[in-house]
């Protein structure tokens, strides 16, 4: 019987037989497996894969009528309503119209579909190549309606090939071509079932792309090569599939509102396509030509020039070597290991977004055409991604230390490093996808991408993995994704597996935040796929939560208690730390992690708790309440960095440009008072992060003096200014702040306390205990131009007028006392330099005071060019205002007294090195060493020698500018450290005495004033007239350069509430930047 082909055209009397046999099967129960022997129930399988179809071979009607006098029904004992009840219950009792019909049924018809049902049933089960076709006959026969039954068949049909995939993918087709075939009907309901079919594959593939782009498209661009030629231009397939395509960019290209996104994807389409034809063609032609030696001297010839590609860091040359490789391996049969580690590791020896892209395209093709090798190609790339873990290449950077904007020196590092992550995001695109399809059909691929995982997700907070840039922020939480798919996709067996790699997931999550806030620095298209990327992850996971369920902790031994520890309360019982505590960051770690270790407690786990179940709810319930907390942690912060990118990106709210998602993110709402709470009862736990200490230090925790507070001398540093601030009237006197203060400003070189000399000399006020004393008397002594800068703003202090007829009652005694011995301290070479700065600048001061006396106009003028001709350049000295450039020559032809008639104000240019604070310590004190015989000013670089000039005023007060300019000069160190491309020329000045002061000139600039003397026209006449045209490259510039500066200045102007804004203290520069000078601080509400 099984060597019998089907009977598909029998004769009358073997049809009738045939249908005599299944109708006795019917009647007689042989199609219940249970009812007889398994010998017997077999035969019956083997007849059914056999047996023609029991369709009429005459007059429909009249057969059916004959149905009732054969011998099989005729002599039946079976009740009509148990024939019906059958056909109901393999129906599964439907409803409706169809119930009613088969109530209608007679014997005959009943006991008919029951043998169709069950001889098609059993055909599809048995058969070595099942097909669908002879349940088609049976729809086309018209004798009685047959269509709920082929539904039922179908139903088995679809769960053999489900079981069966050896023969899937062939019967598949089969069945694809046969159903176009049927589909070509003289019944218009069976032709629109046509149209339904091709619109169903065009939305599959619709689908297919929308989930799995790349691989779809991948497939799509192999498509053609797999149709034979003379069929390419009326192929239906070809035309549904790019249709597909088509309609997938569009609709992509509407979502972002892009209108180059079509045409772009568009031509990467046709691009790769045409590159798979052409080396596909390229590699066939040679070996064509090559008898097997040559084709391995070809493979190895492949193998070389890619790396020699590398070599050369040529990306064009890697592209071509990597597609001819890549069509080599696809065209030979077999695998060459060598070829396909070169394919999958080339691009990290370049790491450049061209080569990323080549690989991927290559690995698309490769993974498209020969499915036999996805497993081999998929551990070659995992160990090409390890590789640029060992690198520490793209996400893997470890961040380089950047400096404070509010503690800026000379030569600091304030623009975060440019990380190049595009290769890596490129990669994960790929990973992304192969995951996502993986999850649900092959174990092995997930086993390999859970190792990816571990490898590259370490549990340890030592030294940091991953760089925490903003711009690695889309790429990090797409990898993360990746892990999150594995974990809810319900592959992965064993819940130790499982926790590790949550854990690790989870850790690297809370990693992102454990650094200060950055602003985005990407483009916008990036920024915003990196948002998109970001809600993607919030929501999924955001529905981790029914997946944290009590079988996680299924194997674990828990017969084992040693690494389980209780912290018991008064009111409850909960695990120390957090429910399951935090990992230990001593000792190094081994291994698996046993993600419930607990931290060691005094007491163990309750001796009364007897039993195993009891532990283990205990454990399972301590487990789920520590991952909620940390889920939740992560979806908090996750909202507040989303709303802060979705502002930075849409900051007007435009329609337009809203993000697909983002009203789905609940805001995260920060209560002060409860972090205060946290921190105050685990201190240790935030004491690496600066910003946490002000939870901690609060003016009431001092006045009550709190045990915490001890943890202040083992906190990170924070910035200048908060160091400042604990000797200030904000917070009351205290030993621990005072020595946190100070140890956090001697972390910091004395060119970044520079700038907050005038704070630092004020905090005297509040040093009760000398900290501040001290710590003035040693930075002394480590920079001079500190010292200088010191001395100078004490002198100021010491008188609250600028006559110095009023000494200050607190600071007079202090400082006077304190210059005395800073002054008194100096010797040798220092003391040298300290009396020939001094001496110097004291003889440039007194110009103003020899010139007062004489009546405004030439006569001043004369004397003050008389008095700066007397003052001789000493080799070693700067400006007050400019301690960073040192003096060279004197341009005795500037000399120009100001307006003031009273306190005869002048102009001076000095020509000066820009050397840098270090370096000009270092020529200074080397000539008070007479290391430098003869000063000489023409060893210096042209470059960095520039005329500038500075006004010196006697009389009159400037602290006030200094105040507004300090605050401004932070502005610009932020906004040059977040990526701003905005202007702002914070001019130096300097308060050396009592009502005199040192103003640094803005160069090449004129007021608006000056502008408006010269001509009457507007700023506008005056651009065109000083850079051309409007549409002039000059112009262009210009009005950029101006727009900038404007928009800075507005906002500090707004924030600050700079007041007294008139034509003469706003600037227009020769480049065309807007900058205020003059600052009125009286009216800045922060000062």
């Amino acid at each position: 019987m099984k060597r019998l082909p089907p009977i598909k055209n029998p004769k009358s009397r073997l049809h009738k037989l045939f249908k005599d046999f299944w109708l006795y099967c019917v009647v007689m129960g042989f199609t219940n497996p249970k009812l007889w022997p398994e010998e017997w129930i077999k035969g019956v399988k083997q007849i059914a894969s056999k047996s023609p179809l029991l369709i009429s071979q005459t007059a429909y009607r009249s057969e059916m009528r004959e149905l009732n006098y054969t011998s099989a029904i005729k002599s039946s004992k079976v009740s009509l309503q148990d024939m019906r009840s059958q056909i109901l219950t393999l129906l599964n009792h439907p409803t409706g119209e169809i119930a009613v019909n088969i109530n209608k049924l007679t014997f005959a018809q009943s006991t008919y579909l029951l043998s169709v049902y069950w001889l098609e049933t059993l055909r599809v089960e048995n058969s070595d190549c099942p097909s669908l076709e002879p349940i088609l006959n049976y729809l086309c026969d018209t004798a009685l309606m047959k269509d709920n039954i082929g539904d039922q068949v179908f139903q088995k049909f679809r769960n053999v090939l489900i079981e069966n995939e050896k023969i899937r993918q062939n019967v598949l087709e089969s069945q694809a071509m046969l159903l176009l075939v049927y589909f070509n009907h003289i019944h218009k309901q069976i032709q629109n079932r046509f149209k339904d079919f091709a619109d169903r594959c065009q939305g599959i593939v619709t689908e297919a792309i929308k989930w799995a782009p790349r691989s779809t498209k991948s497939h799509l661009q192999e498509y053609p090569n797999q149709v034979p030629m003379g069929n390419l231009a009326e192929h239906s397939g070809l035309s549904i599939a790019f249709d597909s395509v088509l309609q997938s960019w569009v609709s992509n290209s509407t979502l972002k509102s892009n209108k180059k996104l079509l045409s772009n994807d568009t031509s990467r389409f046709v691009a790769i396509l045409c590159m798979r034809s052409k080396y596909a063609g390229e590699i066939a032609g040679l070996l064509s030509v090559l008898n097997e030696e040559e084709k391995k001297g070809l493979a190895d010839k492949l193998v070389s020039d890619i790396w020699e590609a590398c070599a050369e860091k040529d990306n064009a040359k890697h592209r071509g070597a990597v597609w001819r490789a890549a069509g080599y391996l696809i065209l030979c049969s077999g695998i060459n290991r060598k070829l396909l580690h070169a394919i999958c590791t080339s691009q990290v020896e370049l790491f450049t977004t061209s080569a990323m892209e080549t690989s991927v395209e290559a690995w698309q093709w490769i993974i498209t055409s020969r499915q036999d090798l996805e497993l081999c190609f998929i551990q070659e790339m995992t160990s090409a991604w390890q590789t640029t873990f060992d690198k520490k290449v793209g996400l893997f950077t470890i961040d380089s230390q950047l400096a404070s904007p509010l503690a800026a020196y000379d030569g600091c590092n304030l623009i975060p490093e440019k990380i190049n992550v595009k290769p890596h995001l490129i990669w994960l695109q790929l990973i992304s996808e192969i995951v996502d399809t993986a999850k649900y059909c092959n174990r092995d691929k997930v086993e390999m991408f859970c190792m990816l995982l571990h490898r590259s997700l370490p549990m340890s907070q030592t030294a940091p993995q991953f760089t925490r840039n903003i711009m690695t922020v889309g790429c990090r939480f797409k990898f993360l994704q990746c892990g999150l798919m594995l974990l809810q996709g319900n592959i992965i067996n064993k819940s130790i597996a499982r926790n590790i790699l949550r854990e690790r997931i989870y850790f690297y999550a809370l990693d992102y935040f454990c650094s200060n806030q950055m602003c985005p620095s990407q483009s916008l298209e990036q920024l915003y796929d990196d948002i998109t990327i970001l809600i993607k992850f919030w929501q999924t996971m955001r529905s981790e939560k029914k997946h944290l369920v009590a079988s996680e902790m299924s194997d674990y031994d828990l017969n084992s208690t040693q690494n389980f520890s209780i912290n018991k309360q008064s009111d409850n019982t909960s695990i120390a730390g957090s429910e399951l505590g935090r990992i230990s960051n001593t000792g190094t770690t081994s291994g698996w992690y046993n993600t419930i270790t607990i931290p060691h407690s005094n007491s163990t786990i309750s001796k009364k708790s007897s039993t195993r179940s009891k532990r283990f709810t205990f454990l399972k319930d301590a487990y789920d309440r520590d991952y909620m907390k940390k889920r939740n942690l992560i979806l908090e912060l996750l909202a507040a960095e989303i709303e802060f990118l979705i502002i930075w990106y849409n900051p007007l709210s435009n329609t337009e440009m809203q993000i697909p998602g983002e009203d789905s993110i609940t805001e995260w709402r920060a209560r002060p008072e409860e972090i205060s709470r946290l921190v105050t009862s685990d201190p240790m736990a935030v004491a690496h992060i600066p910003e946490a200490l002000k939870y901690l230090v609060s003016t009431k925790a001092l006045l009550n003096d709190t045990p915490e507070l001890v943890y202040m001398l083992t906190w990170a540093k924070t910035g200048p200014i908060q160091a400042l601030s604990y000797f200030s009237r904000q917070y009351p006197t205290h030993p621990l702040s005072a020595q946190y203060s100070v140890n956090t400003l001697n972390s910091y070189p004395a060119e970044a306390v520079l700038p907050y000399i005038p704070q630092l000399v004020q905090s005297l006020r509040h040093d009760s205990m000398g900290y501040v004393t001290e710590f003035i008397k040693q930075i002394s002594t480590r920079s001079q131009i500190v010292a200088h800068q010191l001395i100078w703003n004490s002198l100021v202090n010491m008188y609250v007028d600028e006559d110095q007829l009023h000494k200050d009652p607190v600071l007079y005694d202090v400082l006077e006392n304190l210059v005395n011995t800073i002054t008194s301290s100096l010797s040798g070479p220092a003391k040298m330099f300290y009396e020939r700065e001094f001496d110097f600048f004291g003889k440039i001061t007194n110009v103003s005071g020899e010139i007062r006396t004489f009546a405004k106009g030439p006569s001043r003028k004369k004397a003050c060019l008389e008095a700066l001709s007397r003052i001789k350049v000493q080799p070693g000295c700067y400006l007050p205002s400019n301690p960073e450039a040192m003096v060279l020559d004197i341009d005795y032809n500037s000399g120009t007294p100001m307006q003031s008639a009273a306190k005869a104000p002048y102009l001076a240019r000095f020509k000066v090195y820009r050397c840098g604070i270090a370096e000009l310590e270092q020529i200074a004190l080397d000539v008070s060493n007479s290391k430098t015989e003869k000063f000489n000013s023409d060893k210096f670089s042209m470059e960095t020698e520039v005329w500038q000039a500075a006004i010196f005023k006697v009389g009159d007060d400037v602290r006030q500018d200094m105040l507004a300019l300090q605050v401004i000069s932070i502005f610009k160190n932020i906004f040059q450290q977040v990526g701003l491309d905005l202007f702002l020329f914070p001019y130096r000045v300097v308060a050396t005495a009592p009502g005199c002061g040192v103003i640094e000139c803005v160069p090449n600039a004129k007021s608006r004033d000056q502008l408006g003397r010269q001509t009457d026209s507007g700023l506008y006449e005056y651009f065109i007239h000083q850079y051309g045209d409007e549409t002039s490259k000059e112009f262009q510039m210009a009005r950029s350069n101006f727009v900038k500066s404007m928009a800075a200045y507005s906002v500090i102007g707004y924030l600050l509430q700079i007041k007294d804004r008139h034509n003469g203290n706003i600037m227009i520069d020769t480049e065309g930047h807007i900058i205020h000078i003059g600052k009125d601080s009286n009216h800045m509400l922060l000062l």
